[in-house]
């Protein structure tokens, strides 16, 4: 059996170890949070592997290299081809969608260029281009001996036209034009031929008889028409002798009082009825980065911010100098306010009435200004402020005001009408990305039984190549998703899963796939298909190696790598590596303990049984695929939103419940406010909202948990009180590695890395080989505190760094937060956007307790447990506790069974995904819900009821 042989690897916390991996197998590593799992898996594994990936590259590429150092091993033999795909949420950009990511949109653009029909909108009719050979087909549908002609447009439109025309026409060796119905000689009087304005004059460039003519004498006729007539011909066709098909497929004519059959003729993409000229449709024609092809309006985005009236006025009883206008209360714009009551002073606007008073008029002033002053009314003050929306407080300014709506010009399809006019099986591609995976794979079953013989062999390499990305998406749980879903409103998991789809159909083999946590954001209901995903993947040829808790994913998988004991300083070495099946058996494993136990989490919750407190009820939502829900949530209370994936709990939580809550609180938001939907009842029970979702609490690598948690300054004021720092007048700030000329690296600037450009590949970051990564110069390094340099103390765990400061409580009260929700092992500086989504919620909740605020707060919480041991969720579940102890409120959507086992209330949405779901299907308490038989959560946690209770006997 090929293995990976490791020795002596000492990267980050790994205590030189050694050790053996399987190829061509599923491997799980598991162990408790910050036990170096993700050191073994991804800092070692994959970045060796990536490391010899550049190997094979250019010299121009190699001479990086020598920047990117090895990880810290004896040796790492053999390593195959190596792809990490992280539990990272994705960049949010409304561009970026499922198909996109998935090359399924690829497949769609070329697929609707090639067989797509073009339906004028107008008419409702088809648009074709003709070449030759489609003339040619109707001659051979007339009987031989029959005559007709062969003809073109010329459109006069000025006398230097009509002048000239039977000059030029005579030059290029045509004889004869037929007007109004009579043919011409072009020796005929001017007048006669060209008499009429803006008329179309048919002009003659052969007279033939069918059957007598050979083809190439007729193939250049035709080519000839086309050419002078600027891509349009015509066939005039002697009614007497002709075929009844030739009759049913044109029109009629006199000329020189005989019948004629007329059939027109155009190379363009033109409509017949309304004369409408389409653009050939490309690839590119239905790309959503193409300027060229997108929607002026809304520039490909298919929505548009806006502002009703009604919305931003906050009092309609309040007068508009007392502060009816809610946008113009806010300090910063008080110039625009003053300005207002000058111009509403100006134009009669009454300004110390109560708004609902005021007349139509008056409203359409304060909305789009008034003429011939500089003033224009809020539809300026928002444009002006769209400019700048770049700016978080700016965008979180709007978004308190403006919602979205589809873009009027494109009605949300995010192309222009050319493109929007191409169809197939009367579907345009914004029709089809709107589908669901589900969906769109019945459209292509449909759409390969319906294709016709001449389009079947321009598609057949496609088609199956999107049905099979769209399978492997429904495999892996994702059936729900719309293809034009953003990425950015995908979870962590939703999104790994959907990487995992590329993976798939890029067909590659002898390839190690290293995952982290693909169970993230599953309901026990959908693991069995993900797992299915994960043994095809194996199966292809390939090797997993993947960081999992997930009790099923681990005795699934082939082979088992457990990482510990503990964390931080504890972990780092293999407790236990060998077939699942024995792992429960080791005694020295935790992850074995608590499957030996037939349980997970230990701690039991002292829930109260019935909920007595206040409830908060959100009405009216209906965002996404939710059925204008109303939801009752108890405050001081832990609520837990369970239900299958894609049913609509994050929507519920992030896009309908938080935005309301703000909404009534007065507090800025920087999600829309979906319409109608608002909290009826509890509001004045609560003081502030926070939403703990997966989004990194740092934007910038500058931003770590001592900057995070508000400790860094003490940190630098001690340096700056010792001698050694007096002797040289270093201050606070010559200690911070954002003082430009002070104490950063002059190299890297304070960040400890320089990115590198590799053009077509992803940036390189590697460390600065000035500083060595520590981000200081050397002088301010060479200070000590309690014989550590600035530097060596940020490379402390929380756990080191509390003892380091036992003197100094303000500093350890807040390190004792960190210690309260399991993050007693994260480096002091490490950067936040290199935490995982569960660290970083775990990073908020933790400044949250630190801060120590009295004021009665609503959690909302999106999947705590992500990324978190069974032996970290009892931690997480006293942390909540110690909330709840405060006087605060928890609503967390959750699929682990322990914390819904946990809660004092559940709300589950279902039954199904995406519009099989958005309903509530279940509420009550644990034991309720797993009683419920309308629950798809409830068989799953009456089996964890039910080991724990066998446990306890």
């Amino acid at each position: 059996m090929r293995e990976i042989h490791l020795e002596g690897v000492r990267v980050h916390n790994l205590k030189s170890i050694d050790l053996a991996v399987p190829l061509q197998q599923w491997v799980t590593i598991t162990g408790v949070s910050g036990s170096g799992k993700s050191s073994l898996a991804f800092d070692t594994i994959y970045v060796e592997g990536r490391r010899r990936y550049f190997d094979t590259l250019s010299p121009k590429a190699r001479r990086f290299l020598d920047q990117l150092p090895p990880p810290d091993a004896d040796r790492i033999e053999p390593i195959p081809p190596t792809i990490a795909i992280r539990q990272r949420r994705a960049v949010s950009s409304p561009k970026g969608l499922v198909a996109t990511a998935t090359d399924i949109h690829y497949g769609l653009r070329v697929l609707f260029s090639r067989i797509g029909q073009l339906i004028c909108p107008t008419c409702q009719i088809a648009v074709r281009s003709d070449s030759p050979e489609d003339s040619i087909a109707l001659l051979q549908e007339i009987p031989n001996g029959s005559r007709y002609q062969i003809t073109f447009p010329a459109v006069l439109r000025t006398d230097s036209q009509t002048q000239n025309f039977a000059e030029e026409l005579s030059r290029q060796g045509f004889t004869r034009t037929i007007v109004n119905g009579r043919t011409r000689r072009l020796g005929d009087s001017q007048e006669t031929i060209g008499s009429d304005r803006d008329q179309t004059i048919w002009v003659v460039v052969d007279r033939l008889v069918a059957g007598r003519d050979d083809d190439s004498r007729i193939r250049e006729s035709l080519e000839t028409a086309a050419l002078h007539g600027q891509g349009r011909w015509q066939l005039l066709i002697e009614a007497d002798g002709s075929s009844n098909e030739v009759a049913q497929s044109t029109t009629s004519s006199t000329i020189d009082e005989r019948e004629f059959f007329v059939a027109e003729f155009s190379n363009r993409l033109e409509c017949r009825k309304c004369s409408r000229i389409f653009a050939e449709p490309q690839p590119r024609s239905f790309h959503l980065n193409v300027p060229s092809s997108v929607c002026d309006t809304c520039q490909g985005q298919g929505t548009l911010a806006t502002f009703e009236l009604d919305r931003v006025i906050e009092n309609p009883t309040k007068s508009l100098r007392e502060g009816a206008i809610g946008p113009w209360n806010d300090p910063r714009y008080q110039s625009e306010f003053d300005q207002f009551i000058e111009v509403a002073e100006l134009q009669n606007i009454p300004v110390d009435i109560p708004f609902e008073k005021l007349d139509d008029s008056h409203h359409r002033l304060i909305q789009s200004g008034a003429p011939g002053e500089e003033f224009g009314g809020l539809d300026g003050f928002f444009d002006s402020l769209q400019s700048q929306n770049k700016r978080p407080a700016v965008r979180t300014f709007l978004n308190k005001w403006q919602s979205e709506i589809p873009c009027p010009t494109c009605r949300g399809n995010r192309l222009r009408g050319d493109a929007l006019a191409v169809r197939i099986l009367d579907k345009n591609i914004s029709e089809v990305l709107r589908m669901s995976v589900a969906e769109a794979l019945t459209f292509f079953k449909r759409l390969t039984k319906e294709l016709e013989e001449n389009t079947r062999q321009a598609a057949q390499a496609l088609i199956p190549e999107i049905h099979a990305q769209l399978q492997f998406l429904r495999d892996a749980g994702l059936d729900y998703l719309s293809l034009d879903r953003t990425i950015g409103s995908l979870s962590g998991g939703e999104c790994q899963r959907v990487a995992l789809t590329n993976a798939l159909s890029s067909k590659l083999v002898n390839t190690l796939y290293v995952l982290d946590e693909p169970s993230a954001g599953l309901h026990a209901a959908d693991n069995a298909r993900l797992i299915k995903v994960l043994h095809q993947l194996r199966s292809s040829g390939n090797s997993l190696l993947i960081v999992e808790h997930d009790e099923a994913f681990i005795c699934e998988s082939d082979h088992v790598i457990d990482v510990g004991p503990g964390a931080g300083k504890h972990g780092g070495q293999i407790v236990f590596e060998g077939p699942p099946a024995t792992l429960p058996q080791c005694i020295e494993s935790l992850t074995g303990r608590f499957l030996a136990q037939n349980q997970t989490a230990n701690v039991e919750r002292a829930t109260s049984g019935e909920i007595a407190g206040a409830l908060l009820q959100l009405s009216g939502a209906r965002q996404n695929n939710l059925k204008n829900l109303t939801v009752e949530f108890p405050l001081n209370a832990l609520c837990v939103v369970a239900g299958v994936s894609g049913s609509g709990k994050s929507t519920l939580l992030e896009d309908c419940l938080f935005p309301a809550a703000c909404r009534s609180l007065e507090l800025e938001c920087d999600r829309f406010l979906p319409p109608d939907c608002k909290i009826d009842v509890g509001s004045d029970q609560i003081d502030d909202v926070i939403l703990v979702d997966h989004n990194v609490g740092g934007r910038s690598s500058r931003s770590n948990a001592a900057t995070y948690l508000n400790i860094y300054s003490d940190i630098r004021k001690s340096f700056a009180t010792t001698s050694e720092a007096k002797r040289r007048g270093f201050t606070a700030r010559d200690f911070s590695f954002n003082s430009s000329g002070r104490g950063q690296c002059p190299k890297c600037r304070g960040t400890g890395t320089i990115d590198i450009d590799m053009q077509f590949l992803a940036d390189l970051s590697v460390t600065c080989p000035e500083c060595h990564g520590s981000r200081f110069q050397r002088q301010v390094l060479n200070v000590k505190y309690r014989g550590l340099s600035i530097a060596e103390v940020l490379e402390l765990t929380v756990e080191d760094a509390f003892a380091f400061f036992r003197n100094q409580s303000i500093i350890q009260k807040r390190l004792n937060a960190l210690k309260q929700v399991g993050l007693d092992y994260l480096p002091l500086g490490q950067p936040t956007t290199t935490l995982s989504g569960g660290e970083s919620q775990r990073l908020r909740l933790a400044s949250f307790l630190a801060s120590g605020t009295r004021a009665r707060t609503l959690f909302l919480i999106d999947e705590p447990t992500t990324g978190l041991h069974p032996a970290d969720v009892n931690r997480l579940i006293q942390c909540f506790d110690s909330l709840l102890s405060a006087g605060h409120s928890l609503v967390v959507v959750e699929h682990n069974l322990d914390i819904i086992r946990n809660a004092d209330y559940i709300v589950e949405l279902g039954p199904g995904a995406g519009d099989s779901g958005g309903k509530i299907i279940a509420t009550g308490r644990p034991e309720e819900i797993a009683m419920d038989p309308g629950s798809v959560t409830g068989p799953y946690l009456q089996i964890g009821i039910d080991r724990n209770k066998t446990g306890k006997m």
